[in-house]
């Protein structure tokens, strides 16, 4: 088990990746996001690495301040440019966002009850 003061440093770091780093196109105005990019070669049935295919990923949690939800996002074999923080870390975004969507339209609906 992760102490607090631990767990806290681990999150503010995420929120780090997401606000400077390689996550930047996971940022959502308003909510604070914490996660991190991946890309990997995928690895070759001859042993070693494939030389063009690739993995990419993003996997965060928002809010970072109290955590509800957690999103992994991971792109076999992306065409072109394959950097997790180019490809998934946009598609973590729109996920994001549809839920925060979501979850206003229940809010809403709760207080017009």
């Amino acid at each position: 088990m992760l102490s607090k003061d631990l767990a806290d440093t681990l999150t503010n770091l995420l929120v780090m990746a997401v606000e400077e780093g390689t996550g930047r196109n996971a940022r959502i105005q308003g909510v604070q996001v914490a996660g991190k990019t991946g890309t990997a070669q995928i690895a070759s049935e001859s042993g070693g690495y494939t030389e063009d295919a690739y993995i990419s990923s993003f996997i965060g949690f928002f809010p970072a301040e109290d955590p509800t939800y957690v999103i992994c996002v991971v792109i076999e074999e992306p065409k072109g440019v394959y950097y997790g923080g180019a490809v998934a870390s946009p598609v973590f975004r729109e996920i994001t966002r549809y839920i925060i969507g979501t979850m206003n339209i229940i809010e809403t609906a709760r207080i017009n009850l």
